[in-house]
């Protein structure tokens, strides 16, 4: 997992997941489906926010097209790839404070 702190016009990658949700900006979290199986857990501990099983089912599903879905706490994209002969199978969460 990839973990970048969006604040005002700079990112700054962290190394880990802090504490707690930063005072300003937002948290990026680019996720390896098959290496990050437990990202959901992660973001409730990290702020309490729990993840819609649809989005969770969603990132779980290898034939699930590249897509887009705000809701009110977080944001969540899903690449397949970024040509169609690629299958990789990333997907990014925006949290906010």
């Amino acid at each position: 997992m990839d973990i970048l702190l969006i604040e005002n016009d700079q990112v700054t990658q962290l190394n880990e997941l802090p504490a707690a949700m930063p005072a300003s900006g937002f948290l990026w979290l680019d996720i390896v489906r098959d290496q990050d199986t437990d990202w959901p857990q992660q973001v409730l501990a990290l702020n309490g926010v729990t993840i819609h099983d649809r989005h969770i089912n969603d990132s779980l599903n290898l034939q699930h097209p590249s897509y887009y879905d705000g809701m009110d706490e977080y944001e969540m994209v899903i690449f397949r790839g970024l040509s169609p002969a690629e299958q990789t199978h990333d997907f990014t969460t925006r949290l906010r404070k």
